[in-house]
């Protein structure tokens, strides 16, 4: 099947994070298991390390990927879930030879928020900015960033 993993199709659908030796690549079109599920892939020194994958269809788990500087704490977007919702999941680890688990999960407020379409964190992981394009605070379709 057609998936994107490795190529940068026309629009921002791939994502990369990296620290040191640490790169982290989001493909929010996979479709290896269900449709636009979604995954990321963690490697260590270009060798891989861990998998990632949504947990349904139109997910478009790995839109957005962040790895902070201490490779503790991961963010990934999926700004599809929950009939397009959103969520970003924070996955953490303790040492740098642990997988990552899931620790929580921020979630879009309305059907169609969109919210994980876009994201960033500092460096050292204590911020967080979630944008969400489908939201109406401010008029139809204005958009929000949430800040954590």
């Amino acid at each position: 099947g057609e998936d994107f993993f490795g190529v940068i199709p026309p629009i921002d659908t791939w994502d990369t994070a990296s620290s040191n030796e640490w790169r982290v690549e989001g493909d929010a079109y996979n479709k290896e298991d269900v449709a636009w599920v979604g995954k990321v892939v963690i490697y260590e020194s270009d060798s891989h390390f861990q998998t990632l994958f949504g947990t349904a269809a139109n997910d478009y788990f790995g839109r957005s990927v962040f790895l902070s500087n201490d490779t503790y704490t991961l963010l990934v977007s999926a700004h599809g879930a929950d009939s397009r919702r959103g969520a970003v999941v924070v996955n953490q680890r303790t040492t740098t030879e642990d997988r990552f688990t899931l620790q929580h999960t921020l979630n879009g407020e309305e059907i169609g928020d969109h919210f994980g379409v876009s994201m960033a964190m500092t460096p050292n992981g204590l911020a967080v900015a979630v944008a969400a394009d489908g939201t109406h605070f401010g008029g139809e379709g204005s958009g929000s960033v949430y800040f954590y």
